[in-house]
């Protein structure tokens, strides 16, 4: 597939811009599509990374977003990976059947690279 990267300043249209596109082009809220598609690659795992921008979504959105994680780990028999920061796990934590599938792993915070000098 071609990418694009749409540029310019703020207050320029580009919001516009995709609003249109998406008034012309409405997307289907088909399950199947992603479950068929993710299948025939015979995906074994998905990783997710920044998942802590799902925090700026309503509770609602963030749930819904959480349970279609676990719908696919178990539809789809796959292991989720999800990278983030405690945000994430803030969200994680707000549904307890999706917070015991995904056991927390904490990094060791890094030294600064100016200290190692």
């Amino acid at each position: 597939m071609p990418n694009l990267a749409i540029s310019a300043q703020t207050n320029n249209g580009k919001t516009r811009l995709m609003k249109h596109f998406l008034s012309l082009h409405q997307a289907s809220e088909t399950s199947s599509v992603v479950l068929d598609a993710l299948s025939k690659i015979e995906i074994r795992i998905l990783a997710l990374d920044e998942v802590n921008f799902t925090e700026v979504g309503t509770a609602a959105k963030q749930k819904r977003f959480l349970n279609a994680l676990r719908y696919l780990a178990n539809e789809l028999r796959i292991s989720i990976v999800c990278l983030g920061t405690e945000e994430m796990m803030r969200v994680i934590r707000s549904v307890s059947s999706v917070e015991n599938r995904f056991p927390p792993t904490i990094l060791a915070r890094r030294a600064d690279r100016a200290n190692r000098s």
